[in-house]
């Protein structure tokens, strides 16, 4: 099961929870999930494997800030309908205002 321990929208920072792997699978199957409508991400699961395989993958785990796949996958497990918005922004290929610069 994924789910969120804590979120920014309520003053926490997105958690991941022990079971959320750091995989491009988790990756895109939280996308597709929590990133829909005007916030969808990918237009297919092929195309998110293809992005999510490029990412830097040596961030740490929970991360909030950097470059990396772990920092997406953060904003992912905490994504919302309150803060869909921004957390989908932060968790996209371009990284938003979060997951951008070294990991």
């Amino acid at each position: 099961m994924l789910f969120c321990t804590a979120l920014s929208a309520c003053g926490g920072t997105p958690e991941l929870t022990p079971d959320v792997s750091m995989s491009c699978t988790s990756y895109c199957g939280l996308a597709q999930l929590r990133c829909h409508n005007a916030q969808l991400l990918f237009s297919n699961a092929d195309t998110c494997q293809k992005v999510c395989a490029a990412f830097d993958a040596s961030g740490t785990p929970g991360a909030t800030a950097g470059d990396s796949l772990q920092c997406r996958l953060s904003y992912l497990v905490a994504t919302n309908r309150s803060n869909a918005l921004a957390f989908c922004r932060n968790a996209s290929p371009a990284g938003g205002s979060a997951c951008v610069g070294a990991p």
